[in-house]
């Protein structure tokens, strides 16, 4: 199991496999089931679609430190985030 995980509703998020990282495509029915199943995971960050974050952001306990919730706004911040860790573009 990767150390970092994708939650979104659209496929975009799957090129990220390749990188090792973990994707969830959930549907909007099962945002709240699939988010609370990968949170309480031994997973550090875990990167999510800003439609999930405003649903499952009460299931964030603040007191935690991993993992780190980071809600994304659209994937090209995530594609930036990648390059300046991996130096590799998608």
């Amino acid at each position: 199991m990767s150390e970092i995980a994708i939650i979104s509703e659209t496929d975009s998020v799957l090129i990220f496999k390749s990188m090792g990282v973990d994707c969830y495509i959930v549907p909007e029915d099962q945002f709240e089931k699939t988010f609370q199943n990968i949170y309480n995971k031994d997973y550090k960050i875990i990167f999510v679609s800003e439609k999930i974050y405003k649903k499952c952001s009460h299931y964030i306990e603040k007191e935690r430190v991993y993992p780190q919730i980071t809600p994304l706004k659209d994937l090209t911040v995530l594609s930036k985030l990648t390059k300046i860790a991996t130096g590799t573009e998608i």
